[in-house]
């Protein structure tokens, strides 16, 4: 199992996204901040991927499938400028941004997160109760 970084935005299964490695099962995650990864097909292979940790955006599209044996943790960057305009603040989720906030989000049809594993393991989704942690589905 390895633990992989976002080398960039991308697709979940482009080499590039991750720096040259391709996701494996058992791999556990992190979404780098300001990198968009997208999940647009079935990635439900053996018994799932390990923790995830989003300090940018995991995003669902159609057809996006992905099995988890872990955690899905949404960590924001904690900062405390609150102000906003037009109802954004430069702290929401931003592609590329070197401060921006993380997201949890999905937009399309057939999308499935499936969580797998025993009852004694921690499962779920997890939205760090820190400023600019967010998910946004849309279905």
């Amino acid at each position: 199992m390895a633990a992989l970084t976002s080398d960039e935005s991308g697709n979940w299964t482009a080499t590039d996204t991750w720096g040259g490695a391709t996701p494996a099962d058992g791999d556990t995650f992190t979404i780098a901040q300001g990198h968009t990864v997208t999940i647009n097909s079935d990635e439900r292979d053996g018994t799932g991927f390990g923790d995830i940790l989003v300090r940018g955006n995991l995003h669902f599209a159609t057809n996006g499938k992905i099995r988890i044996n872990g955690r899905i943790t949404v960590q924001g960057n904690a900062s405390t400028d609150y102000s906003k305009t037009n109802g954004v603040s430069a702290q929401d989720f931003t592609e590329g941004g070197g401060s921006s906030g993380a997201l949890l989000s999905a937009t399309g049809n057939n999308i499935l997160l499936e969580f797998e594993g025993t009852n004694a393991d921690q499962h779920g989704i997890w939205i760090e109760n820190i400023s600019y942690s967010s998910w946004k589905f849309i279905g």
